[in-house]
């Protein structure tokens, strides 16, 4: 895995995707010359369930599929060492 360069006017930034994990590096637009650094897990999908299922049952789904993914994610950067 490498990090892409993306310059986006003002700044240029640094991004690492991996599956449904994005990273990314950039100086801030407040221009004190700090890093800003975030990370986002972004996934979904569709459901058969009721509104009151879903609320119920999605958030450990979600979290257990976020814990999934970034346990990915670090197993990756271990092999890369």
């Amino acid at each position: 895995m490498e990090w892409e360069h993306e310059r986006v006017t003002p700044t240029s930034k640094h991004v690492l995707q991996y599956g449904d994990v994005r990273l990314s590096v950039y100086f801030g637009p407040d221009g004190n010359g700090q890093l800003w650094q975030y990370c986002t897990v972004s996934f979904g999908e569709h459901s058969d369930r009721t509104i009151e299922e879903c609320c119920e049952e999605w958030p450990r789904e979600a979290i257990a599929k976020a814990r999934a993914v970034l346990d990915e994610l670090e197993a990756k950067l271990d092999e890369e060492k």
